[in-house]
């Protein structure tokens, strides 16, 4: 796991690292949303998984998956995991 604080150092990051398999963020973030950190980061690696969490998201046309706010671990192992084996 790699926590960074902002869109720009994911995107840092990914440019950088291939070995990232999975990208968890929130929709509502300071500078860019995570909308738009995912499809810039699809664009970099479109081979990435994306799974976005939200409390107030409600956008049912968007094609990545969204864990709803509040969520347990064990939703968020699920979510991660069913992502990975989507390969």
């Amino acid at each position: 796991v790699i926590d960074v604080s902002s869109g720009r150092q994911a995107i840092d990051i990914l440019e950088r690292d291939s070995t990232i398999d999975v990208l968890f963020t929130d929709v509502m973030m300071p500078g860019i949303s995570g909308i738009t950190l995912a499809k810039r980061a699809l664009a970099i690696r479109p081979e990435l998984r994306v799974v976005l969490t939200s409390a107030y998201f409600r956008d049912e046309s968007n094609e990545l998956p969204c864990l709803r706010k509040p969520f347990r671990g064990e939703e968020l192992l699920q979510a991660i995991s069913g992502e990975l084996h989507v390969r």
